[in-house]
């Protein structure tokens, strides 16, 4: 498992390693991945009202643990151009 904290790390760091927001984040995307299958960062992001950064972002921890893993592109309806789509594993 990752360390969400390190030894040396301020305070705030295990703060917010207690509060668990990356894990809880992590799992919406998830959810929102399962619910609207092949859909880019950007189409997620549009469609749980949240950052398209903070979706990305979560999107690469996700294929990183091997939840997921990226689809044949295709044109992205948000950003108009050629973007890769994400699937669940």
């Amino acid at each position: 498992m990752e360390a969400l904290s390190h030894r040396n790390d301020p305070i705030t760091s295990y703060l917010a390693a207690e509060k668990g927001d990356k894990a809880n984040d992590c799992r919406c995307v998830l959810r929102a991945l399962i619910t609207y299958p092949s859909f880019t960062s950007s189409e997620l992001a549009y469609m749980m009202n949240w950052p398209e950064p903070k979706v990305a972002k979560r999107l690469s921890d996700l294929k990183r643990k091997g939840f997921i893993d990226t689809a044949p592109r295709r044109k992205c309806t948000i950003k108009k151009s050629m973007c890769c789509p994400y699937k669940v594993i």
